[in-house]
């Protein structure tokens, strides 16, 4: 079939491994996130992710990008949730578009912006509207502790619901370093740290679980056992300590 880009137009979409529901769910992509269609199965579009990631979604959750739509200003969700309002003196929500959805708005109104695709408006606080001049492992961890409580989600990369690899994809990358779905491929990107040399920032990588290493010891991840995103520790001298990923420590590797 002949290549064709579409765009994510409901707030998550899952990603399965299978043209079936039931099937697995190895990943989602949110609200204005584009994908190249590679084939088609009944309701179901195999296609290949922004980054770089194949799988099959339901073809009604998007649209075929137009090449002939003049262009509007762009933006993209900087808060784990953020509220839509059906009008802009933001009393009624009419939905929710999660951290790392990409926006196109078309008016202003005191700190208001109409979104198109959508139907409403959003506060202009959460979003990013210029890429931050300066990018500091602090500035990555602030982002990180802003889903803590998030649930914990296999597949999930949105503010909805997620997983270790996929906490650390939407941020690293909202920050410029695009790192790939799976921890085990985010495992080679970078350079190899030791633990005498551990930074903030650093990934940490157990076997199938990526954590991030926040300092003094301790780490923020999306965590099965905890049941969402939590800072714990590595320290066995903490109360939050994790013995069964601090025994299993395989890498660490540095990408800021």
């Amino acid at each position: 079939m002949a290549q064709k880009i579409v765009k994510v137009v409901v707030p998550v979409t899952d990603i399965w491994a299978k043209p079936d529901f039931e099937s697995s769910r190895i990943s989602q992509a949110v609200f204005g996130e584009k994908a190249e269609v590679l084939k088609r199965k009944q309701k179901y579009l195999y296609v290949r992710c922004e980054d770089g990631y194949r799988g099959w979604l339901n073809g009604a959750h998007v649209i075929g990008l137009r090449t002939d739509r003049p262009l509007h200003a762009q933006s993209i969700v900087r808060v784990p949730v953020a509220e839509v309002y059906s009008t802009p003196k933001a009393k009624t929500v009419s939905g929710r578009l999660s951290f790392g959805s990409r926006i196109e708005y078309d008016q202003k109104l005191s700190g208001m912006l109409r979104l198109i695709d959508a139907d409403g408006w959003i506060k202009e606080s959460d979003l990013r509207l210029k890429k931050p001049p300066h990018i500091s492992a602090r500035a990555i961890i602030t982002a990180l502790k802003m889903f803590l409580g998030i649930p914990y989600l296999w597949g999930g990369k949105s503010g909805f619901g997620l997983d270790c690899s996929g906490l650390v994809q939407i941020v690293y990358g909202f920050y410029g370093y695009d790192l790939p779905r799976d921890s085990k491929d985010q495992r080679n990107k970078g350079r190899r740290v030791t633990r005498r040399n551990l930074k903030p920032g650093d990934l940490i990588f157990s076997p199938g679980h990526v954590a991030v290493y926040i300092g003094k010891g301790s780490i923020i991840h999306a965590s099965l056992k905890a049941g969402g995103v939590k800072i714990e520790s590595i320290d066995s001298r903490s109360e939050l300590y994790r013995e069964d990923i601090d025994k299993k420590i395989i890498e660490m590797r540095r990408v800021i």
